[in-house]
């Protein structure tokens, strides 16, 4: 039989197993180099809020190029926490190969899924599921009639805000004006298209007091919504979730859908942490019944305020859902970092230096472009190098060869 180790087992309380919630973890965030709405709303507001600390962005080429061995690519900390961003679908020979290998690389404590409001980026969510703890995307896949991956988890668009400042002048939560005393019926920011020309048409009728906004900045956008009762919005290309909708239920502006019950209920009952709760906006089948249901509300002053207040607190726990989702997966991977670096300290004070490097990653410093800071916006690309002059004698090769051979067919 063996003898019993004489080794000092791991005493319990050595080792994190919990971190606060106030606690500030630093994380970095790698994604696609683009300026989409999309993403300035999660790396801008959605992200900081969750984490509490530092956000470093590595702005990415196209996932297909991605090298590990490119210095734009090497890993500066690997006991911090990295975030990975993928923008919609892509060909099945390039989601296998590079998801996959930044996934493997990269070690993500979660991904995040954008703009794939169709439902065609399967491979890259199936792919992401695979390799990494949580996924985190927009668009819910039961819209697609697709069953959800079991860790995966639908965030709400959020809002469409390029301009970080913007996120610092939105008002707390507790100081929006109430409905009753607002002075625009109703606001629409937005392109008019033939679908919004019909709805702006019977709105207009019943409440000729609006406002509709085709070209408008994040600040004029948060005036508009905060001295508007609704918000009426149409559906997009393939889905009703747009931005405006969370844009209008955070300064207030009670939001107004017009759709089937059956589609709307799979598009806004499933995000994380809601429990299946519809967002109390103003649903309906048609444009007409929708004026009904505003002229109802407008003709009781209480009725308005409860109906705002339900909207701006959905809003709240919603974000508040979304955020917590992040922050725990940031936190579980802190704790199976510091696990991994405790185990590897042990191994190496017993001078096991080849077992310590399984769970000890050496530090790479960067080499490659600068970190950006939370606020800044990616750097443009280079400009291409001169095109390298043509030698005259190939501009037209067919000149150079002399006349041409007959077959010695005739006819």
């Amino acid at each position: 039989r063996r003898a019993p180790s004489k080794k000092k087992p791991v005493e319990p309380g050595m080792l994190a197993t919990k971190i606060g919630g106030d606690t500030a973890l630093d994380v970095t965030v790698w994604y696609l180099g683009n300026s989409a709405s999309e993403i300035r709303f999660l790396l801008d507001d959605l992200i900081p809020k969750a984490v509490g600390g530092k956000v470093t962005l590595r702005p990415l080429t196209l996932i297909e190029k991605w090298k590990p061995h490119l210095p734009e690519n090497i890993i500066n900390d690997p006991n911090q926490a990295n975030i990975l961003v993928v923008t919609g679908p892509m060909e099945e020979k390039t989601c296998n190969n590079g998801v996959v290998a930044k996934c493997a690389y990269l070690t993500p404590a979660l991904s995040i899924l954008v703009t794939d409001e169709i439902g065609s980026a399967k491979c890259v969510e199936r792919k992401l599921s695979d390799m990494t703890p949580v996924v985190v995307r927009h668009f819910a896949d039961e819209t697609f009639d697709r069953k959800r991956l079991f860790n995966v988890h639908t965030v709400p668009l959020g809002y469409s805000f390029t301009d970080e400042s913007v996120y610092s002048q939105l008002p707390a939560r507790s100081s929006i004006p109430k409905a009753s005393a607002r002075e625009v019926t109703w606001t629409f920011i937005g392109h008019r298209k033939m679908d919004r020309e019909s709805m702006a048409g019977k709105l207009d009728t019943a409440f000729p007091k609006n406002e509709f906004h085709e070209s408008i900045d994040g600040d004029g956008a948060i005036k508009a919504y905060t001295k508007a009762v609704f918000a009426p919005s149409t559906q997009g290309t393939a889905s009703h979730e747009r931005a405006r909708l969370y844009e209008a239920s955070r300064m207030g502006a009670i939001p107004v859908v017009v759709g089937n019950e059956a589609t709307l209920r799979k598009t806004f009952s499933n995000f994380v942490g809601m429990d299946g709760d519809m967002p109390p906006w103003v649903i309906a089948a048609s444009w007409d019944d929708a004026a009904a249901t505003m002229k109802s509300l407008l003709d009781s002053p209480a009725d308005l305020d409860k109906k705002q207040a339900a909207v701006v607190a959905w809003w709240a726990k919603a974000y508040d859902a979304a955020a917590a989702r992040i922050r725990l997966a940031v936190e579980a991977d802190y704790l199976r970092r510091q696990t991994l670096a405790a185990l590897g300290q042990q191994w190496k004070a017993r001078g096991r230096e080849d077992v310590a490097a399984r769970f000890l990653k050496p530090v790479t410093p960067w080499t490659g472009m600068a970190d950006l800071s939370v606020y800044d916006e990616p750097k443009p690309n280079p400009p291409p190098p001169p095109r390298r002059p043509v030698n005259p004698a190939q501009q037209n090769p067919g000149q150079q060869r002399g006349p041409l051979r007959r077959s010695g067919l005739s006819g």
